[in-house]
């Protein structure tokens, strides 16, 4: 490639950034670029060992097809390959003409909000940047199932501390209610699963496993 080629179209930020992690990740993993192009072309994506350090150098530049093999073949995701790591700065370059918070820019590609620009709606941009299946709204069925039944648990548990609050009375040998209570209650409370700690402890686990599953902040209200 000529000197005049590249200064029509050099590698932009991103590209930069690109050709650090191949080269970061290539050497950690110990593969040299014989190695390295070998494995891309067991995967239908062969890239020669002169195309790889002209990849590194900066002087060609990374198609879509080749970002994914890439990332396949170095056990990474694309993001990884896209976007700076390590020792960080405090804003990253993503064109020419737009830098934003490293933090950002993580958050952004992980999905998890819109880019921080005039404009952007992260309820939008969570409709369009992942699958309807991968969504962590609460308008997915799973998720309004998930989080009900773990309503329903907290319910029993309060009723259950209730209870406890309010223990029954004994009259001659036979356990009466106290306050209204009905005929159904020494039945619930052994349902209940007895120490309150414990069912208590139980809930906690439910919350944070709900949470991490389907990813809502409902789920902990």
């Amino acid at each position: 490639m000529t000197d005049e080629k590249k200064q029509k179209n050099p590698l932009g930020p991103t590209g930069q950034v690109v050709r650090q992690n191949v080269e970061q990740l290539r050497s950690a993993r110990g593969l040299d670029y014989k190695k390295l192009s070998a494995l891309l072309g067991e995967y239908g994506r062969p890239i020669p060992p002169l195309g790889l350090s002209r990849i590194e150098k900066g002087t060609r530049r990374v198609d879509a097809d080749d970002l994914t093999a890439l990332a396949v073949v170095l056990g990474v995701n694309p993001n990884r390959l896209l976007f700076p790591v390590g020792e960080l700065p405090d804003d990253v370059a993503l064109t020419p003409e737009l830098t934003v918070p490293v933090g950002e820019v993580w958050a952004w590609a992980l999905a998890q909000r819109a880019l921080p620009l005039p404009g952007s709606d992260d309820e939008d941009f969570e409709l369009n940047a992942v699958p309807r299946w991968l969504r962590r709204g609460s308008d997915h069925t799973a998720s309004r199932a998930a989080v009900d039944v773990l309503r329903r648990v907290q319910q029993l548990v309060q009723a259950r501390e209730a209870e406890v609050a309010e223990p029954a009375e004994f009259e001659g040998g036979v356990r009466t209610a106290r306050h209204g209570e009905g005929s159904d209650a020494p039945r619930a409370r052994a349902a209940s699963g007895g120490d309150p700690d414990s069912v208590r402890r139980s809930v906690r686990r439910l919350r944070a496993e709900v949470a991490d599953l389907i990813g809502d902040d409902d789920a902990g209200r």
